[in-house]
């Protein structure tokens, strides 16, 4: 049973995103949350930011509104989705600075980072905090978020939480691996995979007990990679996958050979956060496959034929 702290407010920002979204049904009973519309907090604008900060007083602040990503822009508003066609750096870079401005109005401050800032141009294996800045990212989803853990270094209070793997309900099924291949099996397609590779995947119900650890507990560190420390290949996830029902399917593979690897060192999160345990990943899987499952009647099926994940 959760143990509610209901005098600690939590700002989410990007609540309607897939972090977000999730963030807000694991804390609803536990937190008062502070879940402002665009009109009620516009990012990109200061002096609403602060407007907002100073008269709401948050507790913590979860920023995890974010332009960009793989066509999915995690949260923000309709009306900043044009601004993706120029460059995403600046509107992020700005979010980012509008809520610092304000930060005597909340004590502390958790930003989503994301593998990606170790650049994924090159093989990402076990890679540690401290090769960050070893590499500076090319493409602007992995730059922006390097700018932005460049900000948070010189700032106190303000934590940067970097997920490599993150996969759940509510993200983005048209694109996401996991998802995707969960929906094809349940519409029996082919389980088409573009090609293998190891990727560090983590449960976002997991992601929400990590975040609620460093809400009642001050971090030791600035920045934490946030993955569960073991690699999987997309082909053995696939075949995991193939034995949730009561069928088999064949699984393709379109490309020989083995794209980049995408894996972190979580060391220095399992040494703070002692006896964490992570839910079984077989059964974060047939979790996923069941609420798919129960919920057929909102996916768009059209988006499940073509192979757009990353």
């Amino acid at each position: 049973m959760k143990k509610i702290i209901m005098d600690k407010k939590i700002l989410i920002t990007g609540a309607r995103g897939f972090i977000g979204k999730n963030l807000c049904e694991h804390f609803a009973s536990k937190y008062q949350l502070l879940i402002p519309d665009h009109q009620t907090l516009d990012l990109l604008d200061t002096e609403k930011v602060y407007s907002y900060l100073s008269k709401n007083k948050p507790d913590v602040v979860i920023h995890s509104a974010f332009i960009g990503g793989a066509r999915n822009f995690n949260g923000v508003n309709e009306y900043l989705h044009h601004k993706a066609k120029e460059s995403i750096i600046k509107p992020n870079i700005r979010m980012l600075i509008n809520l610092l401005k304000g930060q005597n109005f909340f004590k502390r401050m958790i930003i989503f980072g994301s593998g990606a800032e170790y650049d994924k141009s090159r093989n990402l294996k076990k890679v540690k905090e401290s090769d960050f800045n070893k590499v500076i990212p090319n493409d602007e989803y992995g730059f922006s978020k390097y700018l932005c853990s460049l900000i948070t270094q010189s700032q106190l209070n303000v934590y940067c939480l970097r997920p490599f793997g993150v996969f759940g309900k509510y993200e983005d099924y048209e694109v996401r691996f996991i998802s995707n291949i969960i929906l094809k099996y349940l519409l029996k397609l082919p389980l088409t995979i573009t090609q293998n590779a190891y990727f560090d995947y983590l449960d976002v119900y997991d992601l929400a007990r990590i975040i609620d650890y460093f809400i009642c507990h001050k971090p030791k560190h600035k920045f934490y990679n946030i993955g569960r420390g073991r690699k999987r290949s997309l082909v053995n996830i696939a075949q995991k996958i193939n034995k949730l029902g009561a069928y088999s399917l064949p699984i393709v593979i379109k490309k020989k050979g083995w794209n980049k690897e995408y894996s972190c060192d979580n060391s220095r999160l399992i040494k703070e956060i002692a006896g964490f345990k992570f839910t079984c990943f077989n059964q974060s899987l047939r979790n996923l496959y069941q609420w798919y499952k129960a919920n057929m009647n909102k996916i768009d099926k059209k988006k499940i034929t073509d192979d757009k994940y990353n």
